[in-house]
C-alpha cells in the first residue's frame, strides 16, 4: 500500500553506531551496505547517517508514487543536506539540483530543455558520430593476437567529453582539461561520505578532506569556465544553432547560473563514461553476446560512420547499452523531501523527511528482474518489457525531474558501442579483469581493462 492511508506498520531501521549513525559501514563496504540492507530489511527501511537521517525506498512502486503520482509533495530535493551535502557546492542551483520545482526551477527547464528534445537530437547526432568516430579510432589496439591492454575509462571519458564540450558549449575541450575534471571528480566522490559530517561543522573549522575538496571544485570551475570562454572563437561554423545553451544562458543568467549550468552540464559526462565503459567490460565477459551485437553493427553500417536514422536499425546494441546503464546506472538514487505526511506501502513518512529512491536497488530488485545480477540484454526485448513496471528501469531518474538529457546521454552511448564495436574485438584482460557489481557506477580503482584488437567489419 503506497499513498495517504494510516500506517500500519513499523518502518526497519538499520543498525548504527552511536553519533556517527551508519556512516561508519557505509564508507567501508559502499555497495554490499546497500545490498546487504535490502536484503534483511526489505523495500523500504531506515537510515541514521549521523548528521541526518532518510527513508530509504527500493522497488519500483515507490518510484512511481515519490516522483510521479504524489511528486507534489515531493518537490523539495531537501537542499545541503543527506546525499547532496558533498555534491551542491560543486554543482550549485543547475537545472539539475535546484531544490524546489518552482518558477526558477521552470524558466531553467524552457531555457535549456529544447537542445534536447528530438528535433535538436536529429541535428546533432551527425555531428557527433563524427566526434565519436575521431576518438574511438585513436584507441590503441593490436591488429591480431591477445590484443594490447587497454583501460577503456580516460578513452570513453575522452569522447564522451569532448563530444559534451563541442556540442553543448561549442568549444572544444583538451586531454590535459580532461583528466584534471576527471581526477577532480573522483576527489569528489571520495569525499561524499565525509563529506555529510563536514556538513555540519562550520566551513572555518579544518575537517579533513575538505580542502582537498574544495581544491577540486574549483579545478572543474576553472576548466569549465575556461572552455566556455572560448566558445566564440571556436565554434565550428556546422555546430547546430539549438545547442547554443550557454549563449542563450547569459541573456538570462547571472554569472553564478551560468557557472552552475556549465558545471552541471559537463559533470555528466563521468557517470555515463563509467556506464559506457562497463558495457565494453561486460562484451568482453559474453563473448556470445558481442558476436551478435558485432553482426548487427556489420550489417547495417558496413564500416561506415552512423547517421541518425540508422540508430534505429541498431535496436540490438542499444539493448546492450540499456542492459549496463541497468547494472551500473548513471543516477545512484534521487532524494527528495516530504512536504506533507505521507504513507508509503504501510509505512508512516512524516513531513521533513528525506526520501531517497535507491535506482541501483530497484535495477536489482529479484522480484522485478529475473537473474538480476546476470547481464542479459535480451531482458529489453520488447516483448519482454511490455509488462515490466514502468519505473523498473530508471537510470536517469523519472518524473518531471528527471534527467533532460536522457536521450542525448542515450544517442551518444549508443554511438560510442557502435563504433567501439565496428572497430575493436574486446576480452577480458588476463591479469587486470575487474569484478563487476551493481551500481559499480564510480570510477574503479583499478580501471576498466580489457584486451582489444582490431577487427574488420564485415
Amino acid at each position: 500500500m503506497t499513498g495517504h492511508a494510516t500506517a500500519v506498520r513499523t518502518i526497519p531501521t538499520v543498525g548504527s553506531w552511536p553519533v556517527l549513525g551508519c556512516l561508519p559501514d557505509l564508507i567501508r563496504r559502499k555497495e554490499s551496505f546497500w545490498a546487504d540492507a535490502h536484503r534483511e530489511h526489505g523495500d523500504i527501511f531506515h537510515l541514521d547517517l549521523g548528521v541526518t537521517g532518510l527513508v530509504a525506498v527500493s522497488h519500483p512502486r515507490h518510484a512511481q508514487h515519490v516522483l510521479i503520482e504524489n511528486a507534489r509533495n515531493y518537490v523539495d530535493k531537501g537542499g545541503p543536506t543527506g546525499f547532496r551535502a558533498t555534491l551542491l557546492p560543486l554543482t550549485g542551483q543547475g537545472l539539475s539540483t535546484i531544490d524546489v520545482e518552482d518558477g526558477h526551477w521552470r524558466s531553467r527547464r524552457d531555457l535549456v530543455g529544447p537542445a534536447f528534445r528530438q528535433g535538436a537530437l536529429k541535428s546533432m547526432t551527425d555531428h557527433m558520430a563524427q566526434l565519436v568516430d575521431a576518438h574511438t579510432a585513436a584507441w590503441p589496439a593490436a591488429p591480431d593476437g591477445a590484443g594490447t591492454g587497454l583501460d577503456v575509462v580516460p578513452h570513453v571519458t575522452t569522447a564522451v567529453t569532448t563530444a559534451l564540450a563541442e556540442l553543448l558549449y561549442g568549444a572544444p575541450i583538451t586531454g590535459h582539461e580532461i583528466r584534471r575534471v576527471s581526477r577532480a571528480f573522483d576527489q569528489i566522490m571520495n569525499y561524499m561520505w565525509v563529506g555529510m559530517l563536514a556538513s555540519v561543522v562550520p566551513s572555518w573549522l579544518p575537517f579533513p578532506g575538505r580542502r582537498r575538496q574544495r581544491q577540486a571544485i574549483g579545478v572543474i570551475e576553472d576548466v569549465v569556465l575556461g572552455v566556455v570562454a572560448r566558445r566564440d572563437r571556436s565554434r565550428a561554423a556546422h555546430a547546430p544553432e539549438l545547442l547554443d545553451i550557454l549563449s542563450a544562458a547569459e541573456r538570462e543568467l547571472d554569472a553564478e547560473g551560468l557557472r552552475d549550468e556549465a558545471v552541471s552540464l559537463l559533470l555528466g559526462a563521468e557517470p555515463l563514461a563509467i556506464s559506457v565503459s562497463w558495457a565494453l567490460h561486460l562484451l568482453a565477459r559474453h563473448p556470445e553476446v558481442q558476436q551478435a551485437a558485432f553482426t548487427e553493427v556489420d550489417g547495417v553500417l558496413a564500416g561506415r560512420c552512423p547517421r541518425f536514422e540508422d540508430l534505429s536499425a541498431l535496436p540490438y546494441v542499444r539493448m546492450v547499452l540499456k542492459e549496463a546503464l541497468r547494472l551500473c546506472p548513471p543516477t545512484y538514487w534521487v532524494q527528495r523531501r516530504a512536504a506533507r505526511d505521507d504513507v508509503i506501502d504501510g509505512v508512516a513518512v512524516p513531513a521533513g523527511t528525506n526520501v531517497v529512491v535507491l535506482i541501483h536497488r530497484i535495477h536489482a530488485h529479484p522480484g522485478i528482474w529475473e537473474a538480476p545480477e546476470r547481464f542479459d540484454p535480451q531482458r529489453f526485448a520488447p516483448e519482454r518489457s511490455a509488462s515490466r513496471h514502468r519505473q523498473a528501469w530508471i537510470p536517469f531518474g523519472s518524473g518531471r525531474r528527471g534527467c533532460v538529457a536522457r536521450e542525448f546521454s542515450m544517442t551518444l552511448g549508443h554511438l560510442i558501442l557502435t563504433e567501439a564495436l565496428q572497430r575493436y574485438e574486446f576480452a577480458p584482460h588476463p591479469q587486470r579483469t575487474p569484478a563487476l557489481t551493481v551500481a559499480a557506477n564510480l570510477r574503479p580503482r583499478s580501471g576498466v581493462w580489457l584486451a582489444a584488437r582490431r577487427r574488420a567489419a564485415g
